[in-house]
């Protein structure tokens, strides 16, 4: 009889182990399938469409005219007041380099069409000229920029939204008596083309527009 019971035992204990298994397979399962950064994932969630996307677009969407603007992001911090500041810097930093991206463009074509084209490039200090040249105009022009909104994520990352207008641009522009004249003359002519999909071009180097595929 104690042989029949311990083998009732051994035989349930088997088909509890058997029905257990299962389960705790699929526990671990689900539990792999959340990854632990999953919070990472979901940072973004409900996220204006400035921080998601094409800042330009959602400034049209509210009736602003700006027509430069870029977004900035800091996080790991319990200060508002340095977030605050940082997410703005962060984002004037990233306007000012395609900003300056930019303008060393347009110097560089006015440049060309003084010389003949050719002869551009030969003389040593061209391209210190173009590089010095955008930077002042950058950093002068950059004194005009607002922030106007700002987004808390669930993750504690602040984003500020920087812009510029484009006429507040060249109003600072035209006020540097340093700057030789036909410079500058050129760069207020060219700079409302020129800026014109800067936003788009921001957007991209952040990853948030796919680039459109080259020709085949």
């Amino acid at each position: 009889m104690r042989s029949l019971n311990l083998g009732i035992l051994a035989a349930a204990t088997i088909a509890l182990a058997a029905c257990s298994t299962p389960q705790q397979a699929t526990q671990a399962t689900e539990s792999e399938k959340t990854p632990m950064n999953s919070h990472i994932m979901n940072a973004l969630e409900g996220a204006p469409e400035w921080v998601t996307g094409d800042c330009s677009i959602y400034l049209s969407k509210i009736g602003r005219s700006e027509k430069l603007c870029a977004a900035g992001a800091m996080g790991g911090s319990r200060n508002i007041a340095l977030m605050k500041q940082n997410s703005a810097q962060r984002a004037r930093l990233e306007l000012a380099n395609m900003m300056q991206s930019k303008i060393k463009g347009m110097i560089r074509d006015y440049q060309r069409s003084v010389t003949g084209g050719e002869q551009f490039g030969t003389a040593a200090d061209d391209e210190q000229f173009s590089e010095s040249t955008s930077k002042s105009i950058v950093d002068t022009t950059l004194s005009g920029t607002q922030v106007i909104a700002t987004w808390a994520s669930q993750t504690g990352e602040l984003w500020s939204l920087v812009v510029l207008d484009t006429q507040s641009f060249m109003d600072a522009l035209g006020k540097m008596q340093q700057l030789d004249s036909r410079v500058r003359d050129y760069v207020v002519k060219n700079a409302e083309k020129a800026f014109e999909n800067l936003d788009s071009e921001i957007a991209k180097e952040r990853g948030e527009i796919p680039t459109a595929p080259a020709a085949q």
